[in-house]
Parts: structure tokens; sequence; C-alpha cells
């Protein structure tokens, strides 16, 4: 997803946008893989044509757009077999990434570490390398008690992670 997307009427940059989305994504767990727009109203508070336009419009926003959406979902289905995503220049020619879930009390995904670097540096084997050192970071990060809150959105509990602050500190 595009750092931001097109703005709805009345927002400024596509920020509120975002934040909404991270939102939606926030309901996820691995328990939980599929939402209904039943639920994501319910839990987001959206009313049910903001949520359907929110998540139209972030398919349209995928590189490949609308039709990238089967795309997307075997993406996402196998990062959650595997524990960690890889992307090799989906978004940008020539840059790589890993990502691994920090996860809080509940198991749930609150934040995510990433690194990501020139494709030429990530060959098979420095992927798995950098997939293990995140891992361990992740653990670390979930062991100090990090956790989802209706205080902490995905944005602040990223920030959080990223400073080693916690709720209640």
């Amino acid at each position: 997803m595009p750092a931001t997307l097109p703005a709805e009427p009345g927002e400024s940059g596509g920020v509120r946008s975002v934040q909404r989305a991270f939102d939606i994504l926030s309901l996820l767990t691995e328990d939980r893989r599929t939402l209904t727009i039943r639920e994501v109203v319910d839990e987001t508070g959206l009313a049910k044509t903001t949520a359907l336009r929110l998540l139209q419009r972030v398919a349209r926003a995928s590189p490949g757009g609308a039709a990238h959406l089967a795309t997307l979902r075997r993406w996402i289905e196998e990062a959650a077999r595997a524990g960690h995503a890889v992307s090799h220049g989906e978004r940008e020619p020539g840059l790589s990434a890993v990502a691994v879930p920090v996860t809080g009390g509940s198991r749930a995904t609150v934040a995510a570490l990433t690194l990501s670097g020139p494709t030429v540096r990530s060959t098979e084997e420095r992927v798995e390398e950098f997939t293990a050192d995140l891992r361990e970071a992740a653990k670390r990060m979930s062991e100090r008690g990090v956790r989802p809150s209706t205080e902490l959105t995905p944005w602040r509990a990223h920030a959080a992670v990223a400073t080693g602050r916690r709720q209640g500190r």
C-alpha cells in the first residue's frame, strides 16, 4: 500500500484513510484471518459504504490495481503460513525486504519488524539470516509486553515498539 491513499473528501493527504486501513488490518489475528464487512463495520464504527469504499481504494492503490487483489491475498496467506514475508522488487525495483510480526500478550500481531535493502544483497541465504535475526528481535519485543489496546493504535504501537515504550509507562 502506498504511504498515503488519495484523500477522501475533507481529508488531508489521505492520512486518515491510511489510519482507517490500519484499524481494519489490526482486527486480523492469527486465529482470525478473515473478516466480513459486517464485522469491519461493527468493530471499527465505520459506515458500511465507507468500509467498502476504503477496501476498494486499497485494492486499486496496489501496484497491480484491483485485479491484483487475488495475488495480495495469496501473499498474505503465504506470509501467515511462513511466519514472515519477503518482497523482491514488488513495490520498488531493486529493493527487497523481509518482515516478521511482533505479537502482544494474546499472540495477536501488534507491529512488524522489517529490514530492507538492495536486492543484489538479498540472496536466499542472506534472507534466511535476516529472517532469523528479525524473528529473534521480534520475540524479545513480544516478551517485553507489547500489547494491543484501544489507546494504542497500530501506528502508535509501531512507534512504541520502535522507541521501546510500552503502554502505561
